[in-house]
């Protein structure tokens, strides 16, 4: 085993039949979704995420949707077929674009007003289903940092294997 691989441990999914491989810090986190789970790890001062979801509502369609709203924009780079863990699949890559903007607080009785500069994200998923369970494999990283981060991201993408 080299010691790349040692920077990371596997964790069985047999609910989807899956594995996958995750760093062993920070802390893998999940939370239940309806009719499934999401299974991520935050990296590099939490503004990279790596995730896989699974369940009845985790479909492509809807996660591809979800980031926009009145001040953030999403623009497809890349959607293509692909096989992955064996299954036809779909992989998709989208930039995602946060207006700036000022948020206004009230702290200890006066207005503090907080900016938050425009914000450019790099969201890759790969979308498959497993024993006719849908699955969404992928990462959340800042366009600035893909480069640096490419390596660890495509190391995590590519660790899923069928059980």
């Amino acid at each position: 085993m080299s010691d790349t691989e040692n920077l990371f441990h596997r964790r069985i999914l047999p609910e989807v039949g899956l594995s996958i491989d995750f760093c062993p810090e920070p802390a893998v986190e999940s939370s239940e979704i309806e009719g499934g789970k999401n299974i991520y790890q935050r990296l590099a001062a939490n503004d990279t995420l790596i995730f896989l979801r699974y369940g009845e509502n985790e479909t492509l369609e809807k996660f591809i949707s979800s980031p926009a709203d009145l001040i953030t924009t999403v623009s497809p780079i890349d959607d293509r077929a692909v096989t992955y863990c064996g299954e036809p699949a779909r992989q998709v890559r989208l930039l995602v674009t946060r207006q700036s903007l000022r948020e206004y607080r009230h702290e200890q009785g006066s207005l503090v007003h907080i900016d938050h500069p425009k914000e450019r994200t790099i969201i890759f998923v790969i979308g498959f289903s497993r024993s006719g369970i849908p699955v969404l494999v992928g990462y959340r990283v800042p366009e600035a940092r893909i480069e640096q981060s490419r390596p660890l991201l495509e190391r995590f993408v590519q660790s899923v294997s069928c059980l």
